[in-house]
């Protein structure tokens, strides 16, 4: 599946992530590619940290290395229905920088 999907996301689950419900994110992202019919053309895996601690949970989208920061549920669809199928980033959920503790 990894070498097939069209995109692959990471999400973070370094030392500060549990707390900042990382696990969370990770099922609901799960669900929500499941449901859209995504799990064969998005390759979602655990990720190393990614430097975005005080401002997690928080995942990156490859190919781009685009991430994002500060994530609840209804920012999860919005990712999924523009970037994930639609191709575009989405501005407001999107972070650049160091951000970590």
């Amino acid at each position: 599946m990894f070498n097939t999907a069209r995109y692959r996301v990471y999400v973070c689950h370094g030392a500060h992530c549990p707390g900042n419900g990382a696990a969370a994110i990770y099922a609901e992202l799960e669900r929500l590619l499941r449901e859209r019919g995504l799990s064969d053309a998005v390759a979602l895996r655990p990720g190393n940290c990614n430097k975005l601690c005080r401002i997690g949970p928080s995942l990156i989208v490859y190919p781009g290395a685009v991430r994002y920061a500060a994530l609840t549920p209804a920012a999860l669809a919005e990712i999924v229905d523009q970037h994930l199928i639609g191709g575009q980033p989405v501005a407001r959920w999107r972070r650049e920088g160091d951000y970590s503790l």
